[in-house]
């Protein structure tokens, strides 16, 4: 399946990876879903880029930031067991300008056990899911079921909702991108991401989304 995106620079994994892999994972996966295990694969090659591969510091100090990111892969796709879905759930790590994928290759029938890396702004890559949602447009508000009503004192949900705020209200707010114009602006986005948190909902809110917002 052909998909968006740049050109692909691939690298061996860096030194140490494999020991350090195996001792964080017991030699083998634990996680319920392949997509469980993209994302904690990400996340270890986070932690291990930023404490472990010595021969990365020069790169690490020109980066301003490392992080793992989570949002839908767009990018091509030739292995067999992935060219079903039309859009698959991934995980990789923002390097300054870059992006670093430790799992782009199991989406290819040939290559094998390398790090994927391309700009930041590749658009294989939809951090968040906010493209994708933002060209479906998103599903409507739902209407109102006063059987699943929720009780919340943040003035800006209040106003969206007309004061009518249930459950899976809730949940579609928490889920609308950054842009979407539920939002007068950016300032009730921000409060209604850290109503969300401090209500204990935050599962609910797409971790990208919540992006530079402190509770």
């Amino acid at each position: 399946m052909s998909g968006l995106g740049g050109p692909v620079r691939w690298q061996p994994f860096p030194k140490g990876w494999t020991k350090y892999f195996r001792e964080q994972t017991g030699k083998r996966f634990a996680w319920e879903t392949v997509n469980a295990q993209c994302s904690a694969v990400a996340e270890l090659y986070r932690n291990f880029y930023v404490s472990h591969a010595t021969d990365l510091r020069a790169a690490l100090g020109r980066a301003r930031e490392v992080e793992h990111q989570y949002g839908f892969y767009l990018g091509s796709v030739t292995h067999p067991y992935w060219v079903r879905y039309p859009l698959i759930r991934h995980a990789w790590v923002r390097v300054g300008a870059e992006i670093h994928d430790p799992t782009r290759f199991c989406f290819y029938a040939t290559q094998r056990s390398y790090v994927a890396i391309v700009l930041a702004s590749d658009p294989a890559y939809d951090l968040g899911m906010n493209r994708v949602k933002q060209a479906l447009g998103g599903r409507p508000m739902p209407a109102y079921d006063p059987s699943k009503r929720v009780d919340c004192t943040e003035p800006v949900i209040l106003n969206i909702f007309d004061g009518a705020v249930d459950e899976e209200r809730l949940i579609w707010l928490a889920n609308c991108p950054p842009g979407h114009p539920v939002f007068c602006n950016e300032a009730h986005r921000r409060a209604v991401v850290r109503w969300f948190v401090e209500a204990g909902h935050g599962v609910w809110v797409p971790i990208d989304n919540r992006k530079g917002i402190t509770v």
